[in-house]
């Protein structure tokens, strides 16, 4: 029989839990604002040199990398920032076979449903997946 985790045990493997919930966020922000794909193009860009080429704030957009630096999808490259191994393929482009940026907005979109399942789960009702609409995973225009 495995140990029983202790008290902190079990809130550290709550806020992991919590963790992807704001993973997934990030993923979407930074593949919607074009960083993966511009990483990938053009590794090495620096957060200022990035910011400029998106028409993204500078400080916001460091404060991106560095979160995705955190989850292991971005490393340092001298000032600025590469694709960790791979992820070049997995975030940035849309032509390998093993793209899979798109893959947080799905789960973006299943979570707006989340609001109404208490109602749900009283009721014993459902929602059909055709009401979702049509759900694009193309990046939004520059204002």
């Amino acid at each position: 029989m495995p140990p029983t985790p202790t008290l902190a045990d079990q809130v550290s493997r709550l806020y992991d839990l919590v963790a992807g919930y704001h993973a997934t966020h990030m993923l979407e922000i930074a593949r919607e604002l074009g960083i993966w794909d511009a990483l990938a193009k053009d590794p090495g860009l620096a957060s200022g040199e990035l910011a400029d080429r998106l028409g993204t704030d500078p400080f916001y957009t460091d404060v991106l990398c560095r979160t995705a630096f955190s989850f292991g999808l971005l490393e340092r490259d001298g000032d600025g920032w590469r694709m960790a191994p791979h992820f070049d393929q997995i975030l940035g482009n849309p032509d390998s076979s093993f793209y899979l940026a798109c893959a947080p907005r799905v789960h973006m979109v299943l979570g707006e449903d989340y609001r109404d399942y208490v109602g749900h789960f009283r009721a014993g009702t459902t929602r059909p997946y055709q009401e979702h609409g049509e759900r694009s995973c193309a990046r939004s225009p520059r204002p």
